[in-house]
């Protein structure tokens, strides 16, 4: 406790006042405590005005990741589709469609396949032209409210990334007949969909084993979409094709949920 003394009181003011000062001072320059102004006319004191709040960017109301190996073929036709099918549903950002591999090399082009699918439409062309692979992060599993793979091997390595994001993996088809089952019962507002999905994901399991009940069952059986680079040109075309359309109609679901939303 310190006491100021009769006999020395302009000593011991004199000892109080510089800390006193500094207070004062550092408070007076703290940014959050004066607002931010900005002059027009620096000679003239009233053409200052107090700026508004930076706006922050939004993050879109549901993001949406496709991943498959190199990042060349199936998960840049998948996003391209998906991107082309919700554009019109979300202007406002309700939707933001990536892709990536999760063994991709950065800067490789998209495949001549792709590039021969998406030849005939000047969007198609134009994203063909400028994709270049990249590699999955684990920021991008994060912000990801829907992942999707072409089969059950790549969703296990998004799994060994983020095995929080197990829940909201699937494949293409896993998802797209995960969504027929619901449309055909009323599909949830987007904001739910991804959950309901996980809850019900032992349905698209037993609609794709269904014809094979006199062989040994794999749960990978009928939900993958194999890569078709190392399985002949005709396959190879097949893989595209299955591609392109299970995208769509996931995208068509994907858009009903989102009027949901809005009703």
């Amino acid at each position: 406790m310190y006491v100021v003394s009769p006999s020395t009181p302009r000593s011991a003011g004199a000892h109080m006042l510089p800390t006193l000062y500094n207070v004062r001072f550092s408070l007076s320059y703290l940014p959050s405590l004066r607002p931010r102004r900005v002059c027009h006319h620096p000679e003239r004191s009233d053409s200052c005005v107090t700026s508004p709040p930076i706006a922050t960017t939004r993050k879109p109301l549901f993001t949406i990741l496709v991943a498959c190996t190199a990042n060349i073929c199936r998960s840049p036709l998948a996003a391209f589709s998906l991107e082309q099918r919700l554009r019109p549903a979300g202007p406002d950002g309700l939707f933001a469609v990536t892709s990536a591999g999760t063994r991709a090399r950065p800067g490789d082009r998209i495949c001549p396949c792709v590039g021969e699918e998406l030849a005939s439409d000047h969007a198609g062309r134009r994203y063909a032209h400028g994709h270049t692979s990249r590699r999955v992060t684990e920021a991008m599993i994060e912000a990801a409210d829907l992942i999707l793979l072409p089969d059950f091997e790549n969703r296990t390595r998004i799994a060994l990334l983020d095995p929080v994001a197990r829940h909201r993996s699937f494949t293409l088809r896993e998802a797209d007949r995960l969504l027929a089952s619901l449309a055909a019962e009323g599909l949830p507002p987007l904001r739910d969909v991804v959950p309901v999905m996980h809850a019900i994901r032992s349905r698209a399991a037993m609609s794709a084993g269904s014809r094979r009940w006199l062989q040994l069952r794999r749960p990978s059986d009928g939900l993958d979409i194999l890569d078709g680079h190392n399985l002949g040109s005709r396959r190879h075309r097949r893989t595209v094709r299955d591609v392109g359309l299970t995208s769509s109609s996931i995208a068509a679901r994907l858009e009903e949920s989102a009027l949901v939303d809005r009703v």
